[in-house]
């Protein structure tokens, strides 16, 4: 069981419940894009470098494989590796 926050109110998350583990990020690493990566297959992810070692050692522990990325000329746009992926349609 893990106690989560969600707009400050804590609330009790059964991970194994849910069939996924959840994996605690900082304010500054969230505001860091820590959370806007891509998810290329299994455990393997594209990710914005400028989050805390801390949080990598994290991720690595965990068995994720992250390939760190210098995204700051997007991310000044407010967005970074997930949100520049996303599927343009086109007529």
């Amino acid at each position: 069981m893990l106690e989560a926050r969600a707009y400050g109110t804590p609330r009790v998350v059964d991970e194994d419940s849910l069939g996924y583990r959840l994996i605690p990020v900082s304010p500054d690493d969230q505001l860091r894009y820590g959370l806007n990566f891509l998810s290329v297959r299994g455990r393997k992810i594209l990710a914005i470098d400028g989050v805390s070692d801390e949080y990598k050692q994290r991720l690595a522990s965990v068995g994720v494989d992250a390939t760190w990325m210098d995204f700051r000329n997007l991310t000044a746009g407010f967005g970074a590796a997930h949100c520049t992926t996303q599927v343009v349609v086109r007529k």
